[in-house]
């Protein structure tokens, strides 16, 4: 069988995401197909799109959380906003 090369915007639209959550998901959720790049097009290898659909449907269907990758992502989102909150108190205290 052909290895067939989905591109970014494509992918991401099978998956039923945008392309901003394409992004972030491929940098932060392990499950995630990770992006290829060929001759400076970024896209997807269109069997790891299927297996990736098919374990998230499974996953759906077994009634178990189909989005534990957002919670990591939501998790390290508000370390970061804590980090910037002390950094600013920190440089407004030394103003």
């Amino acid at each position: 069988m052909a290895t067939v090369f989905v591109r970014f915007k494509e992918g991401c639209r099978r998956l039923g995401l945008g392309n901003s959550t394409g992004w972030h998901k491929n940098k932060h959720d392990d499950e995630f197909p990770k992006v290829v790049r060929i001759d400076g097009v970024s896209g997807f290898i269109e069997s790891e799109l299927e297996e990736y659909l098919q374990k998230k449907i499974a996953q759906f269907r077994e009634g178990g959380e189909i989005k534990p990758s957002l919670a990591k992502a939501n998790e390290k989102r508000i370390n970061i906003k804590q980090t910037e909150k002390r950094r600013e108190a920190v440089h407004d205290a030394s103003s």
